[in-house]
């Protein structure tokens, strides 16, 4: 940044700030790489079977994942290479350190609970946990139909839809109740 822009910076934080060419080159190479990244796994994916005579297979959920950021990130690419060169930076939310971390402590959970509690509960609590901590203003009420939707019509999708069983819990009572 030339210390002209620095001063301008100083005297108006709202004042346009031509983003350095660092930066502009690495939010480039970030998006090239997820490019490559969500290839990579389309290919792995197939790799592994993407389907079998009747079913999905395993490579079903890298491919798709894989497509979306592939996509996605070829999207992020092409606003880049649009942007006018003395585009201000996009604004950082000042609440993202506390959501990435509790994110992180919601997958951390969800791979602590999936095999004693089995999908169900374990996504829900999943879907409880980010809904009440990073999730927007709504009434509770309507972040628990929502999580209890998301959890349940997933899994519902799967096994009947796609006819995939996904795991039930370890724990007997819970098993016999079909979770």
């Amino acid at each position: 940044m030339t210390e002209q822009e620095t001063t301008t910076l100083a005297a108006d934080e709202d004042a346009p700030v031509a983003v350095g060419r660092p930066v502009r080159h690495a939010r480039r190479v970030m998006a090239v790489l997820m490019i490559l990244l969500g290839l990579y796994l389309v290919r792995e994916g197939q790799d592994v079977g993407y389907s079998t005579e009747n079913e999905p297979g395993p490579g079903l959920f890298p491919v798709w994942v894989g497509a979306l950021l592939a996509v996605l990130s070829l999207g992020w690419l092409i606003a880049e290479l649009r942007r006018p060169a003395d585009a201000a930076p996009p604004r950082l939310d000042p609440h993202g350190p506390p959501r990435v971390l509790a994110l992180l402590g919601a997958m951390a959970l969800l791979a602590a609970t999936f095999e004693p509690l089995g999908y169900n509960l374990s996504v829900l609590l999943f879907f409880l946990l980010l809904s009440f901590t990073i999730g927007g203003r709504d009434h509770a009420v309507v972040k628990v139909v929502v999580a209890v939707v998301l959890s349940f019509g997933v899994y519902l999708a799967f096994e009947y839809g796609l006819g995939i069983t996904l795991p039930g819990s370890i724990i007997p009572f819970l098993y016999s109740w079909g979770l």
